[in-house]
């Protein structure tokens, strides 16, 4: 189930990250969780790179994404993608519950909630209100963990 995951002490003012609870990616060997997989594609979509209401990185023809909770290969390049831009040190094209291991740089989920939140404060803190999200993920994200 995605929820929001509350920060105690609000790191650099962050009050929360949206979060999943299970592995989101390669789709032969993952559940993918259908509320999981809607939020991490919601985040990709209002990415800077994409901005709030693209679907497309601006300066690419990179595939466009279908907001649902199903994982599909569009999904895994902007994964893939983003585990090779922030040089993760693994790069498996999975995106894995904030907190799952103690590498940060694993934590693709939190590096971005936290460029969404530096460079669209409010997309971020309404995201739970967006109506092209499903009624089971817009309730999901009511839960505070």
């Amino acid at each position: 189930m995605a929820h929001r995951l509350m920060l105690p002490n609000k790191p650099h003012g962050l009050p929360w990250m949206w979060n999943i609870d299970a592995h989101v990616g390669d789709y032969a060997t993952l559940a993918n969780r259908p509320t999981d997989v809607e939020l991490v594609k919601l985040i990709v979509m209002a990415m800077a790179f994409n901005g709030p209401n693209s679907t497309r990185h601006p300066h690419s023809n990179s595939p466009s994404l279908v907001l649902n909770g199903r994982f599909d290969q569009t999904l895994a390049y902007y994964i893939l993608r983003t585990q090779m831009a922030f040089k993760m040190h693994t790069i498996d094209g999975i995106v894995s519950p904030i907190g799952h291991s103690g590498d940060p740089m694993t934590w693709i989920l939190a590096n971005w909630n936290w460029r969404m939140w530096q460079q669209n404060r409010v997309h971020w803190e309404n995201l739970d209100k967006s109506p092209q999200l499903s009624a089971a993920l817009l309730t999901e994200l009511q839960r505070k963990v």
